[in-house]
């Protein structure tokens, strides 16, 4: 759980850093976005593995109602104002050769 924390923290650390932004959005936005794919995966993996021949076809009018609920949802469960007050108590008094490390680590598994 530290390291979702700490993705937690540096995205919304580089959200405030740029002018214009909304961190809150951008980070609850990115992150459902990156487990959206980590089910999207799990979902490909399980059929290869079980040979499941089962494809799921959503109707794109479907994908319209369907995303926007779910990172409507995903902002309520995941964002708490207090709880990410501490992540930025906890991280933010980090070392430049920490927070050059951390940045590789949370890009990987962004990226991955």
């Amino acid at each position: 759980m530290r390291f979702y924390r700490y993705v937690t923290y540096k995205l919304y650390s580089w959200a405030k850093k740029r002018p214009n932004a909304t961190p809150i959005a951008n980070v609850v936005f990115t992150m459902s976005f990156v487990h959206l794919m980590h089910l999207f995966t799990l979902f490909v993996v399980l059929n290869k593995l079980l040979g499941w021949h089962f494809l799921v076809t959503i109707d794109k009018n479907m994908l319209y109602v369907i995303l926007p609920v779910y990172f409507i949802l995903y902002y309520f469960l995941f964002y708490n104002k207090k709880r990410w007050e501490r992540y930025i108590k906890e991280f933010g008094n980090e070392s430049k050769a920490e927070r050059k490390k951390g940045k590789i680590y949370v890009l990987s598994y962004l990226i991955g």
